[in-house]
């Protein structure tokens, strides 16, 4: 294989570099050494090798993109040996797709740092491993917006701070495959996200070394169980602040020691969901915190024997009251229950400045005129043709990219509608470009016997 670098291995000069033309495909492995090694910033061109951050000089990356730069690589990206020098930097609108695997490196330096500037659509086929230092992460999210769609399992470095996915931004990454912590997490999120997985995601063999970090306002959705791992402190997942962990699977304690919980909510005010519990082998708890056990889709057995234990007030039981619809179904609630109903497969929903939900008896009747209508920044606006309490209803969002929303009106409100009604609802979205409608579907309200609601 070719090599371009900029080291002085086997004669080379050891400064300079190489501008990557619009169109041109370079066939060579490519080695930073005091400078960034290949640059470019418009134009779409491919590497056909590996790429490697320097390894004499501070800030020295393998391939550095700017500008409108679109690039395709096939061959794996692992940052250098000097602080800084990451394997591949971006700051380009342009799209990235790489072939092959991702690691940080044996200083500061990331496998990919995506800075500020980068929109564009990432692909990544391959596994993202943290480095062997402080801060050589594999794939590091500085502040974009860019979506982020990885296949490959994603793993910690061996060093504490060595993750395999750091985010501070708002870019949304989706993987598919292991999330596994090591030395250090797989996945630390302190900014808005969101992150979404399908695969298990497990804590690794350190203290602190969980699987999926949450250190911020963000969201983290994963199908898939979370498990503790080998060490005390190593959760499936831990939701530090304010941000929200929802898991369609089963927190599970670890299977090697005692004490490492699957799901682990350390702040009262945050929310951390799961769909099962299972004890590990050693009889290490699920979970630990207020953690919401969603009933209707949980093994009962396991639920009565988590809620026997000396740990039965760590979670928060979540009657089952909720409807759940796929977009366009008909939804069904009863009368004077509370109503939680989830609507899903709406689409991206990311660019949105407001969502409605409307329950009408009839579709040519106001808005005012609505058996329910609520909005995401206000709350409940009508029920019964009536103006209604904001805050007895709500839009939350539980997937901005799949489009999987969840609106909720208390019983107190729902009693006020009439047995046996049916009609028909809507989804409509407003965006800059206008308000457009994503799904309709009809309505079945059904008696209620009891009628307390409080």
């Amino acid at each position: 294989m070719f090599e371009r670098r900029t080291d002085a291995t086997g004669g080379a000069t050891a400064t300079g570099g190489f501008t990557l033309s619009d169109g041109f495909t370079l066939t060579a492995d490519v080695i930073a050494g005091g400078t960034s090694c290949i640059t470019m910033s418009s134009g779409t061109a491919a590497i056909v090798g590996d790429v490697t951050g320097g390894s004499s000089s501070f800030d020295c990356a393998g391939v550095l993109l700017s500008g409108t730069a679109a690039l395709t690589i096939t061959g794996s990206v692992t940052g250098g040996s000097v602080a800084g020098s990451d394997g591949l930097y971006t700051n380009s609108s342009g799209n990235l797709t790489i072939t092959g695997d991702i690691t940080g490196g044996s200083n500061t330096g990331a496998g990919i740092s995506f800075d500020t500037g980068v929109s564009g659509t990432i692909t990544i086929t391959g596994d993202v491993a943290g480095g062997s230092a402080a801060g050589a992460y594999g794939l590091e999210f500085l502040g974009g917006s860019a979506t982020v769609t990885g296949t490959g399992d994603i793993t910690g470095g061996s060093n504490a701070t060595a993750y395999g996915i750091y985010s501070v931004g708002s870019d949304a990454v989706t993987i598919t495959g292991a999330v596994t912590g090591a030395s250090g997490k797989a996945i630390y999120l302190t900014g808005a996200g969101p992150i979404t997985i399908t695969g298990a995601v497990t804590g690794g063999s350190a203290s602190g070394a969980d699987g999926a970090h949450n250190y911020g306002t963000g969201t983290i959705n994963i199908t898939g169980n979370a498990i503790g791992g080998s060490n005390a402190n190593a959760r499936g997942v831990y939701n530090n602040s304010t941000g929200t962990i929802a898991i369609t699977g089963a927190a599970v304690g670890s299977p090697t020691v005692s004490t490492a919980v699957g799901a682990l909510n350390y702040n009262a005010g945050a929310t951390l969901s799961v769909t099962g519990i299972q004890y590990g082998t050693l009889g290490a708890s699920p979970t630990t915190g207020n953690i919401k056990l969603v009933e209707s889709l949980t093994d009962s057995s396991n639920y009565a024997s988590f809620l026997n234990t000396g740990a039965a007030r760590t979670v928060l039981y979540i009657p089952a009251t909720s409807t759940t619809t796929t977009s366009g179904s008909t939804l069904t609630f009863t009368r004077g229950d509370t109503m939680s109903a989830s609507i899903t497969g709406l689409g991206n929903l990311s660019s949105r400045t407001n969502l409605w939900v409307t329950f009408k008896a009839s579709k040519g009747h106001k808005d005012s005129k609505a058996l329910i209508q609520v909005d995401e920044d206000t709350g409940l606006l009508y029920i019964k043709g009536a103006a209604a309490t904001a805050g007895n209803g709500s839009i939350t969002v539980d997937d901005a990219i799949a489009g999987n929303i969840t609106v909720a009106v208390t019983a107190a409100e729902t009693a006020k509608l009439k047995d046996f009604t049916t009609g028909y609802y809507d989804v409509q979205i407003e965006t800059a470009s206008g308000i457009t409608t994503l799904t309709t579907g009809t309505l079945a309200i059904t008696p209620d016997v009891t009628r307390a609601t409080s």
